[in-house]
C-alpha cells in the first residue's frame, strides 16, 4: 500500500523520467528477491511502499557487498568472451567505445590520486 506521501525519492532521482523510474523500482524489487539480508529486504519493500527513501539502499552494506559480487561475475563473464564475442556484444547494447587512440593517451596520464581510505560511498540523487 502506497501512502499518501511518497518518501522515496525516485521520482526525484529520476527527474521525473518514468520509464527510469520503473527502472529503479524494479531493480529494488530484484534486489529485495536475491538478498539474505532481510533488513536490506525490509528496507526495500518500505522503499517500493513509498514509506522510506531509496537512498538508504545505497547507503546500506549489505548492497555494496551484493554490487560489488555483481560487477566480479560480470567482469569474469566478460572475461571469458573473445574479442569478436565483446565487440558484438557492445554493438547489441549500442555502447561506446573508447577508441585506441584515447586509450593510449589516458594512459600516458598522471593516475588521480587515491581516495582516503576511510570514504564512504558518495550519496546518490
Amino acid at each position: 500500500m502506497k501512502s499518501e506521501y511518497d518518501l522515496s525519492g525516485i521520482d526525484a532521482i529520476t527527474h521525473g523520467d518514468a520509464r527510469a523510474a520503473r527502472e529503479l523500482r524494479a531493480n529494488i524489487a530484484v534486489i529485495a528477491r536475491r538478498t539474505e539480508d532481510k533488513s536490506l529486504r525490509d528496507l526495500c519493500v518500505k522503499v517500493l511502499e513509498g514509506r522510506e527513501s531509496v537512498r538508504r539502499v545505497f547507503a546500506h552494506s549489505s548492497f555494496w557487498d551484493m554490487a560489488g559480487k555483481s560487477i566480479e561475475n560480470l567482469e569474469k563473464g566478460l572475461d571469458q568472451l573473445s574479442d569478436e564475442q565483446r565487440e558484438d556484444l557492445m554493438d547489441r547494447v549500442g555502447q561506446e567505445r573508447t577508441s585506441d587512440e584515447d586509450i593510449a593517451a589516458m594512459r600516458d596520464q598522471e593516475p588521480p590520486p587515491e581516495p582516503p581510505a576511510d570514504r564512504t560511498p558518495p550519496r546518490w540523487g
